[in-house]
């Protein structure tokens, strides 16, 4: 079994990298998750 270390963002690029996680991690589900959550305008979208 592999083992993940989960640590915090630091730097841009790694928020970046997390939201491409979420992002993918929603295109696979057969849901569509928009109604979940507002974002406020100053949240980074890509």
């Amino acid at each position: 079994m592999s083992s993940t270390t989960i640590m915090p963002a630091r730097s841009p690029d790694d928020i970046a990298a997390a939201a491409r996680l979420f992002q993918a991690y929603a295109a696979s589900l057969s849901v569509d998750l928009a109604y979940q959550v507002t974002l406020p305008p100053d949240c980074p979208r890509s």
